[in-house]
Formats: structure tokens, sequence, C-alpha cells
């Protein structure tokens, strides 16, 4: 486990195999879901999204290289339609 600044980095895996790459628990208790693809066209898996269901992510975060980024760089957000909102001029 690796701390910084008061957050938490961590990775996390279910025994039926849902998956989160990177864990990050902020200072104030919020728990961000990241998951990291190194291919131009990323797909979040179904994994996924239940894992950050089962932590109560606040955040879902898709990091992907900067090519694939250019065209997508979003958070995913809970919800049935995986709604993304643009971080592009947020500040991240």
């Amino acid at each position: 486990m690796q701390q910084h600044r008061g957050s938490e980095a961590n990775f996390y895996r279910s025994s039926a195999g849902a998956e989160i790459d990177q864990v990050q628990r902020l200072p104030g208790g919020d728990i961000w879901a990241i998951e990291i693809k190194r291919t131009t066209s990323p797909k979040v898996t179904r994994g996924f999204h239940i894992a950050s269901e089962v932590l109560g992510a606040a955040k879902r975060i898709l990091a992907m290289p900067l090519s694939a980024a250019m065209n997508r760089l979003s958070v995913l957000q809970p919800g049935r339609n995986s709604e993304c909102q643009n971080l592009s001029n947020s500040g991240y």
C-alpha cells in the first residue's frame, strides 16, 4: 500500500474476478476507482463497474494513452448509462 499526502492507493479483486487496477482512498474518505488501459480503443469491463459498486466508489476513472485520451478523456460516472464527464477543462 502506498501513501501520499494522506491518500491511500491499492488494488481490488473479488473472488468472482471483478477487479479495479487502482483504488484511491482520498483524505476525506472518498474512493476513486481507476481502470488503466494501454490500448487506443479502451473498453471498461462489467467487473470494473461491479467492483466499483461494491466499494462505493465516488468516481470511476479510465486512464488511457494520450492518443486515445484526446478522443475520450473522461471520468465514468456511477449509474446505468455510465455517463461521461469531459475532464479537459476541469483541472485534472
